[in-house]
């Protein structure tokens, strides 16, 4: 929409500059013990906000805007199932509380399985990816069975829809969005990956705009602030260099691999390459991070590119990221 002409960019670049703002105060108000500068950021932020609303309240005025903003609705069945071929099927979860519902589309048909769950199964997500985590050169992997448990729970209600079928793209929700399904077993100890190409979407609207963005070339920005050093928060990654070492396009190591490089060429490039490390915090998720250099002991700092950051990037021009982290 930005690009197109009769819209003013002068405005989706003050939208812009007022979420970075607002989300460098909110990083800020993290730091910050002393309660009078806390009120002086939190009043600020709240100014900010106001600002926000009234761009926004702006944009939706344009003429067309909110016609183009709103024009990728959530498709029909029929329209999602002109989009698979006959080899493919689409896995929409819908997690509640006391119940997990699968919609299963192919291109013939749509069904659906409901069941009942408890606790116990948010439980065996925990320790699955615990399992897959955490293991030593002596250990054997023990997440067996646990993933045999999740698996009766996610997979086979729909087996019968699915087993003849190459290509699963499984659009999940919730908790589920941190399992990795390719990872799960059935009773025979078959990955779902040995039968499966997996892919994930985050929403069936998302599936009609395949294809259809102007990318830019497939050189890439690659980075590595880790190789040479650590610090008390992070380890060195001494074979980051290496990893990137070969690719084709921009290659920022160490001193090179900061946060402002990184943001100023970010949308040149088809693909982004990331050798570095991330924390990602699952009780205050606005501090999960992408870190660059420099490299300091404290958290939150400057240097780290957070999650509040990352959904104002510009990234239209971009095929593929890797976070190698």
């Amino acid at each position: 929409i930005k690009n197109q002409p009769g819209f003013n960019s002068e405005l989706f670049e003050k939208e812009s500059s007022v979420k970075a703002a607002i989300t460098r105060l909110s990083l800020r108000a993290t730091q910050l013990p002393d309660t009078a500068w806390l009120l002086k950021i939190n009043t600020a932020i709240r100014d900010y906000e106001i600002e926000l609303s009234k761009i926004q309240e702006k944009l939706n005025e344009l003429p067309g805007y909110r016609a183009k903003k709103f024009a990728n609705s959530i498709p029909t069945i029929a329209q999602v199932q002109n989009l698979l071929d006959k080899k493919t099927a689409l896995l929409s979860y819908h997690l509640g509380k006391n119940e997990l519902v699968v919609l299963c589309i192919t291109a013939n048909e749509l069904s659906y399985y409901q069941q009942a769950i408890d606790t116990s199964f948010f439980s065996s997500i925990i320790s699955f990816k615990a399992s897959l985590n955490n293991f030593a050169a002596e250990q054997k992997y023990n997440g067996a069975a646990v993933s045999a448990q999740l698996y009766n729970s996610t997979v086979k209600p729909v087996w019968d829809k699915i087993k003849n079928l190459d290509k699963l793209l499984i659009i999940p929700d919730d908790e589920l969005n941190s399992l990795p399904f390719e990872a799960l077993q059935d009773e025979n100890g078959n990955y779902l990956l040995e039968k499966f190409t997996v892919q994930y979407r985050y929403s069936t609207a998302l599936l009609q705009n395949d294809n259809k963005t102007k990318l830019a070339d497939k050189s890439s920005l690659a980075m590595a602030p880790f190789s040479a050093a650590g610090n008390a928060v992070f380890a060195k990654l001494e074979y980051s260099k290496n990893e990137v070492a070969n690719l084709r396009g921009n290659i920022l190591i160490d001193t090179a691999a900061t946060k402002k490089n990184f943001l100023s060429a970010a949308d040149k490039y088809g693909i982004l390459h990331l050798a570095t490390h991330t924390i990602v915090n699952d009780t205050i998720p606005e501090r999960s991070l992408i870190a660059f250099y420099p490299v300091a002991d404290s958290l939150p700092n400057e240097n780290n590119l957070y999650v509040q950051e990352i959904y104002n990037l510009k990234l239209d021009s971009t095929r593929l990221v890797i976070l190698s982290a």
